[in-house]
């Protein structure tokens, strides 16, 4: 197996948990602060569908076009917190998340996952969150790893609008 060794991101690093220290006295939520939102702004705040227990969010900052959220309500960092019902729709919601995206986007394969925890990963940290990514053969290229830029062919307006109108078409059964 090859290694291939990034020193400049230990600059990131540091600074990630010199940021974590500092925000410690900040108590807010992004994701609470969309959820107590009035629903009248749920497209700005890509905020695709609420449910009982969670909801879906279009990624602010997605790896590709459709990247998701699923995201529960009840603000809690761990995992292993949520009862069983929470857990159960979130699987759910993720599933049906992720049919949407196949009947959107049509992608080849798809990145599913949680980082519990800031050293996992976990960029909110506090709130456990689902990630959905759709994937395509050669949608990872040069631009991301030599020019720390990311191509999307769309914008965010455009991939919430595409995706709520699927939604809308196709709504979540009980």
């Amino acid at each position: 197996m090859e290694r291939l060794y990034t020193p400049w991101r230990r600059n990131y690093i540091v600074g990630a948990e010199a940021k974590i220290n500092d925000e410690k006295e900040d108590k807010s939520c992004v994701f609470c602060d969309i959820f107590t939102d009035t629903p009248d702004n749920d497209s700005a705040n890509l905020l695709l569908l609420r449910n009982v227990n969670s909801c879906i969010l279009l990624n602010k900052f997605p790896y590709n076009s459709g990247h998701l959220m699923v995201i529960p309500l009840l603000h809690e960092g761990d995992l292993t917190m949520l009862s069983a019902e929470i857990q159960s729709e979130l699987m759910y919601v993720t599933s049906y998340a992720v049919s949407i995206l196949q009947q959107t986007y049509r992608p080849k394969a798809f990145n599913i996952g949680i980082n519990m925890g800031k050293t996992a990963g976990g960029s909110i940290s506090e709130h456990i969150h689902i990630h959905i990514v759709p994937r395509w053969d050669g949608d990872t290229n040069f631009m991301p790893v030599i020019g720390q830029t990311k191509t999307l062919p769309e914008e965010l307006p455009q991939t919430y609008e595409r995706l709520a109108a699927m939604i809308k078409n196709r709504p979540l059964l009980a």
